[in-house]
């Protein structure tokens, strides 16, 4: 697996950061709370939606965000997946394969997404954090913890979970004993239930044979009941018609009498209608003299209007007249406003022209301004000399070159040395039986074996300090040449920069002369366009001077001769129709003896409009009287109508005969025989009633016993269903199935522990595993134990600081190559926390190692002196509350 991309929105502290990773060693450098270990964060949370530091989700939101989202690129197998975690966002986890032309979604929602991870990296969020990923401080945790670990990551702790007594077997078992008994008692309900049903079957043909009986009974009275029922139905058809004929009778008699009540008013009527017809006779006289008064009215307005509008008339008229004397006093000045006018009109195109030479000049000469400006601030260093010291840094970077190489091949002899000698101080245990040295021919007494060993073991401490030594040249010089290169790098900068200004400096000059030649150009043109310049201004000031006149002219210039003769032609016309308009008003007043004064017509107006509404009011009243008396007429015929009615009813009423103590006495009858009947059908629905109730139980009960029977065919399958679980029970045990997983998984991760630590620069022959072992206390033995050259059991905790991070390092490693499908990469968050400076050299070696295990590592980290170790580097500060990121080499300078 290799690390792609990160892209953090609003998560943690990072607003927006889009961040890309290399194979190699990538480190991530910063103060503390930049937002280093952010990025760590991002990328487990991507992969196991769970965070790190075990805290809320919601904390991962960035303060002042309402949702945060993480996306992951990661290569698997060659294949590039891209995995969105979103945190409260509208739009659900994914998991996508990336293709050069598109994507396809693999998987959708938090669960579907982290099932597919697990498919594609063989791993869970338990394996992972306990192998490729090391938290702070934390790198020799594995020893304490490996048995732990292990139990975990080989899901033993399940095992044991399932095998406890009130783990899920146990109960399991416990549940199939609770069903056993209960189907005992089940066989016993069965015996019981089948000895009901034989009872009920007997009650039920009980109460058959009575409800026959009944049955009978009542058939015969329902005969008897409808005979009688027959009798009362013609009865209750005589009874009805002699009611219904009385009732018609009263209603008949009651209608005549309300008829007599209402013809009681006739005669008043009568009179009222008379008194209102003379009443109403003056209305048309009123409506012509309401209408005369309002034409007497319209007409004083409009001989009002006329007045006025003469009064308009004869104002503009007068107005016009002065205007036309005006106009005729203005014509000599209007006309030499408009000859300068026509001049002035002429001159514009060459004015303009002029204007726009006079600006192009002026802009040449600014131009020219701050072109002498930016020559006179421009300094031109010597370039020689910055080409000469280059020069001379190249030769000094190669002198350090050689001088690194020196030493790495100096290194590489003392190493060879100190194998050599290793394997001789290992060879001398072979020999006991020999006297003397086939190498040398010296005797080999033991107390010159003895010696030999002790020269063995001085020389190899000897040139190990060497080596030490030769580590720390290698180091300064690595350091000295990365400034050098950074130096270099620097004039070389600057060399290109100086080039560059030189150019500049050449063509400001350049511009400048044809600027010069340009400004000579327009000076002459300006100069030939002046005359005529000169002569626009004085037009333009012409022109100005008689402005006035020319806005007076303006004002007056539509009057004419023949508007004057059309006013007057107006007002003749006007003053006309004023004098018919008095003339009619004059006949109307007279005619109907009307005051000529508009307030006076107006009170004569309302109190004529009085009256008419007064009038109006007797009419409606008048035509409501007309409507009664209609309806009283109308009235008398029907009494007339009403009282022959009256004489059929009672003729009809005589010829029907109906006996009341004989219906009465069938009625009685009827309704014994009636309580008779129900009451037998009550005692009949008890029966039916009891006979259904004990047949649904009956069935119910014969439902009950093939349920029971199904119940006890389990018996033989629980009774299995237990052997099997107290089996399983055992194979889960710590000495078989527990155990024969942990020694599989031991081989092979030891297999993979020695294949890594060869890539280390260890002199450990062997190492060897017990997940049963580990511990911090005295008397526990070491999980991890170490063989010497000789052979010799050498307690991890008795090893140097450096050894006990490459066996912690390798065994992470080795457990992830065991269990995972793809384990590319390791994560180290903050791995020098309480180390020393001499112990922070060592694991930047380590690291550097571990590189043939693992094709990526990212180092998150805030020690300057780690960048030294990364082949890829990414610095990160806060700013305003923010994390930034930039990438940058390995001499601090932006890439």
């Amino acid at each position: 697996m290799e690390i792609k991309r990160i892209y953090l929105e609003n998560f943690l502290s990072h607003e927006k950061s889009d961040i890309k990773f290399k194979p190699g060693i990538n480190v991530i450098i910063g103060h503390n709370g930049a937002g280093k270990s952010s990025i760590i964060d991002a990328i487990y949370f991507s992969l196991f939606r769970d965070p790190v530091r075990k805290i809320n989700q919601d904390d991962l939101i960035r303060k002042g965000s309402k949702e945060a989202k993480v996306e992951l690129d990661v290569e698997i197998n060659g294949k590039t997946y891209q995995i969105t975690r979103l945190i409260k966002g509208s739009i659900t986890d994914t998991i996508s394969e990336i293709f050069p032309n598109g994507y396809k979604t693999l998987a959708r929602g938090a669960k579907e997404v982290d099932a597919t991870v697990y498919k594609l990296i063989n791993a869970d969020e338990e394996i992972f954090s306990s192998t490729l990923f090391i938290a702070q401080g934390k790198i020799e945790e594995i020893f304490d913890n490996i048995s732990k670990i292990m139990d975990k990551i080989l899901r033993i702790e399940r095992m044991n979970e399932l095998r406890e007594t009130n783990g899920p077997i146990h109960q399991l078992i416990k549940e199939v004993d609770n069903e056993l008994k209960y189907l005992e008692g089940e066989k016993e309900r069965y015996k019981i239930i089948e000895q009901r049903i034989n009872d009920n079957k007997k009650r039920i043909e009980e109460d058959q044979k009575q409800l026959q009986e009944i049955t009978e009974r009542v058939k015969r009275i329902q005969e008897d009941i409808q005979k009688k029922k027959t009798e009362i139905t013609q009865l209750e058809d005589k009874k009805a018609k002699v009611e219904a004929l009385f009732q018609n009778k009263l209603s008949i008699q009651k209608e005549i009498q309300e008829i007599e009540e209402k013809l009681r008013q006739l005669p008043g009527l009568l009179g009222e209608k008379e008194n209102l017809e003379t009443k109403v006779k003056d209305e048309e006289l009123l409506n012509n003299k309401l209408n005369a008064i309002k034409e007497a009215k319209a007409l004083i307005s409009s001989i009002k209007q006329t007045s006025q509008f003469l009064d308009n008339l004869i104002k503009q008229l007068n107005s016009k007249k002065s205007d036309l004397e005006e106009k005729k006093m203005l014509e000599d000045k209007e006309r030499i406003y408009q000859e300068l006018n026509r001049k002035k009109m002429e001159l514009e195109n060459v004015e303009n022209e002029y204007t726009r030479l006079i600006s192009i000049l002026e802009n040449i000469k600014r131009n020219m301004e701050e072109k002498k400006k930016r020559l006179s601030e421009m300094k031109i260093i010597n370039e020689e000399e910055l080409k000469t010291k280059l020069e001379s840094l190249n030769e000094e970077l190669e002198r350090k070159r050689k001088e690194k190489e020196e030493i790495t091949s100096r290194k590489s002899e003392v190493e060879g040395e100190i194998k050599q000698l290793v394997s001789i101080k290992n060879n001398l245990h072979s020999l006991e039986s020999v006297s003397k040295c086939p190498v040398c021919g010296r005797d080999l007494s033991e107390h010159e074996r003895s010696k030999i060993y002790q020269e063995l073991s001085e020389k190899i401490e000897q040139l190990s300090k060497q080596k030490l030594e030769l580590n720390k040249q290698y180091l300064s010089l690595s350091d000295y040449i990365n400034r050098l290169q950074s130096t270099i790098t620097q004039l070389q900068s600057q060399i290109l920069s100086l080039q560059k200004l030189k150019g500049e400096y050449e063509n400001l000059k350049q511009e400048l002369e044809k600027l010069e030649k340009q400004k000579a150009d327009y000076e002459e043109k300006v100069k030939n366009y002046q005359p005529a310049h000169e002569e626009y201004v004085r037009v333009k000031d012409q022109l100005k001077e008689l402005e006035d006149y020319h806005n007076r002219y303006l004002k007056v210039s539509r009057v004419s001769e023949n508007e004057i003769e059309d006013l007057e032609r107006e007002i003749a016309e006007k003053e006309k129709q004023k004098a018919e308009d008095t003339e009619k008003l004059s006949q109307i007043l007279n005619e109907f003896e009307l005051p000529n004064d508009n307030k006076k017509l107006l009170e004569i107006e309302k109190q004529i409009e009085n009256k008419i509404t007064e009038i109006q009011n007797l009419k409606r009243k008048l035509e409501d009287v007309k409507a009664r008396l209609a309806v009283l007429q109308n009235e008398k015929l029907r009494k007339t109508a009403l009282e022959n009615e009256l004489r059929n009813v009672e003729e009809e009423i005589s010829t029907i005969k109906f006996d009341v103590a004989y219906y009465q006495k069938l009625k009685e009858e009827v309704e014994k025989m009636n309580d008779e009947y129900n009451r037998l059908s009550v005692e009949m629905g008890k029966l039916e009633g009891e006979i259904k109730a004990l047949q649904s139980t009956i069935d119910n009960d014969l439902k009950e016993l093939e349920e029971i029977k199904k119940k006890v065919e389990k018996e033989k399958k629980l009774i299995d269903a237990k052997k099997n679980l107290e089996g399983l029970r055992e194979i889960l045990s710590e000495k078989k199935l527990q155990a024969y997983i942990k020694n599989n998984a031991k081989t092979s991760i030891e297999n993979n522990l020695i294949t890594i630590l060869s890539k280390f620069d260890l002199t450990y022959r062997a190492l060897e595993l017990n997940f049963e072992q580990g511990g911090k206390g005295k008397n526990k033995a070491s999980a991890i134990v170490v063989y010497n050259d000789k052979g010799d059991e050498v307690p991890v905790n008795a090893l140097s600081g450096g050894e006990r991070t490459s066996i912690a390092i390798a065994l992470r490693l080795a457990i992830a190559k065991s269990l995972m499908r793809d384990s590319g990469v390791l994560i180290m968050d903050e791995p020098t926390v309480n180390l020393d400076e001499y112990r922070r050299r060592e694991l930047i070696d380590i690291i550097r190692s571990s590189l043939e295990i693992v094709h990526q590592i990212i180092l998150v980290t805030h020690e300057e002196e780690l960048m030294e170790a990364g082949d890829y580097v990414l610095k990160l500060e806060k700013k305003g509350g923010i994390s930034k990121v930039e990438v940058v080499s390995n001499d601090q300078q932006v890439v």
